[in-house]
């Protein structure tokens, strides 16, 4: 897949280390995408083929892929615990969706 995406990021500065402790990234908008779907196997005869070329084919990822991206559209970003990542832990990012961003203005 070949894409430029233009994101939206914004830093949350502290004076303690990591001085960065979150890092929020945001598209802007979806990106226009080029797929190319190759076999990789010799023996299947389709090697060289590209399958991202059929129109039904090309059509029915690139909407696949465009819906999935659009859960990180603005307002919605994936913010990153820079703090949890210098450290190793598994839980070091977290998805804001719309409901998430309801939930959170609702208690504030």
């Amino acid at each position: 897949m070949d894409a430029k995406a233009p994101l939206a990021v914004s830093v949350i500065c502290s004076p303690d280390y990591p001085y960065v402790p979150f890092l929020n990234i945001s598209l802007t908008e979806i990106p226009d995408f080029h797929v190319r779907i190759e076999a990789q196997s010799e023996a299947s005869g389709l090697k060289g083929i590209d399958f991202g070329s059929f129109p039904v084919v090309s059509k029915w990822i690139k909407a696949g892929i465009s819906n999935a991206l659009a859960e990180y559209l603005l307002p919605q970003y994936i913010s990153i615990d820079i703090l949890a990542w210098l450290r190793g832990e598994d839980k070091m990012v977290r998805y804001f969706g719309l409901q998430e961003l309801q939930d959170r203005d609702e208690v504030e």
